[in-house]
């Protein structure tokens, strides 16, 4: 009798915590797009954004690391004749969520580039960037919910001149498992 109990306590536990994890949710595959809410960088002397836009693209399988892709675009403020200045970034990502029940957690590693280019009054040139970043998400049935702050590092110049384009980009996104 007493280990009926403990059996029946012990399969309502697993259900509970690995059954309704996302990572279950999402039995074959989960996609997931987000877009970018504001990117602040951190050299605010030199760089300050006037708004980004673009999108960011995940895919994953279940208990297995992402990949994803992110394109966004930051227009900076005109400073020292850099009218029309715009980076564009791109990041390859490869990212894990770790398997808690209805709420994901989420860390990922990115590269790419920062391609800055800017109106007839400069130069620019492409630069190489990296990104770590952490999610948080809420799951809702097969839905989930998330925002994701992200850290990059990277360089650039304008007129010649290398420029730190180290930032905080903040987005919120939905992700869908089928």
């Amino acid at each position: 009798m007493l280990y009926k109990k403990i059996l029946m306590i012990l399969t309502a536990t697993t259900v509970l915590f690995f059954g309704a994890s996302s990572a279950q949710a999402a039995i074959l595959f989960n996609v997931s797009a987000g877009v970018p809410l504001s990117n602040a960088y951190t050299d605010t002397a030199n760089v300050e954004s006037d708004g980004v836009s673009g999108v960011l693209l995940h895919a994953s399988l279940p208990m297995l690391p992402g990949l994803g892709l992110e394109n966004y675009e930051t227009k900076l403020v005109d400073t020292t004749g850099r009218t029309g200045a715009v980076v564009k970034t791109t990041m390859y990502d490869l990212f894990f969520t770790l398997p808690i029940p209805f709420v994901n957690l989420t860390g990922g590693v990115g590269v790419g580039s920062l391609d800055a280019s800017c109106a007839l009054t400069c130069t620019a040139e492409k630069g190489a960037a990296a990104q770590w970043y952490l999610q948080a998400g809420l799951s809702i049935l097969v839905f989930d919910i998330h925002a994701r702050m992200h850290t990059i590092t990277g360089k650039a110049k304008f007129n010649g001149v290398e420029q730190d384009l180290a930032s905080s980009l903040l987005s919120v996104g939905v992700s869908a498992g089928f």
